[in-house]
This record gives C-alpha cells, structure tokens and sequence, in this order.
C-alpha cells in the first residue's frame, strides 16, 4: 500500500541520515605533553611540572568548543572509581576538522612527586547533532613524556560521545 511505502521511504531516509551523521561528525580527541623550554629540557619551578593541554579533530566536521576540565591524580584512583570529571573553564572556540594539536593552555601545574596520571575532557557542540558532546582522555605521567597506555583505566575515562 501507499502507505506503507512512505512509511518504509521515511524509514529508511532517517537511517541513512544517522549513517551519515555518524561518519561526517567531529572526531575530538585530547591531550597533551608537559611544557618545555626552547632547549627540550622539560619546564619545572618549585619541583612542579606544567602539563601543555591540546585538543585535535580528526573528523569531518568543525567542533564548537564550550568547556574543558583537567585534574591530576594517583594511578589507583582512574583505576577504582569513575570519572568524576566536570566543566571547570569555559573556552568557546571553533575547532576545524583536520586540527591535529591545538595547544590550549600550558599552565596546568601538578607535582611529578604525588601525581601519576592527567584526565578530563573537552565539551563541544556539532553542527550535525544536537546538546553537547563530550571527549575524555586520560595519560600517564611518565618521567619524561605522557603516555597514552595507562593500565586497567575505569570505562568512564575514556568516553568518547
């Protein structure tokens, strides 16, 4: 029947537009090095380290970034409980697709003594997809780099919307 043709037309043009969402949308991804000085030797005063926070788009799309959050803490703690990361500064930015490392702040200060790993997440918008999306990440603060291999991570830390 007529109708049921519309019914199944409609159908399958919402598919086919969740498909193409679904691939043409931003792909945010964070993180990040610690700050270094002209020379490579990595920024310390006071015995803490300064962690250089970026944020790249591999997709297809521009991201509206609002917020970001970032916190320092034990090795034990993104292993055992969920991430309880929150907006903390609001940056409303414009990230086009194909920006591999946009450096967003450099002044995020931990202490290398105490703190074995840097999580958070980035909010932003899309213009393909509606409320806001959100992209953690969590790295290893190792002696002498980040690293992304960070064992046995709670899920939650590594959400991705």
């Amino acid at each position: 029947s007529l109708f049921m043709e519309t019914r199944n037309l409609a159908r399958d043009s919402t598919d086919a537009t969740k498909l193409l969402v679904s691939i043409e949308r931003p792909y945010v991804t964070v993180g990040g090095q610690y700050r270094t000085n002209t020379a490579g030797t990595i920024t310390e005063r006071d015995g803490k380290r300064y962690f250089k926070l970026e944020v790249g788009n591999y997709g297809r799309t521009p991201a509206i970034l609002t917020a970001y959050g970032v916190r320092f803490a034990t090795l034990e703690k993104v292993q055992n409980t969920p991430n309880d990361i929150t907006p903390m500064k609001n940056h409303p930015d414009l990230l086009a697709p194909g920006v591999r490392h946009k450096p967003i702040t450099e002044r995020l200060v931990f202490d290398p003594t105490k703190d074995e790993v840097v999580y958070g997440a980035f909010w932003y918008q899309s213009p393909l997809q509606e409320g806001d999306l959100r992209s953690c990440f969590v790295l290893k603060l190792g002696a002498r780099r980040t690293e992304v291999d960070v064992p046995d991570v709670h899920p939650s830390y590594r959400l991705q919307d």
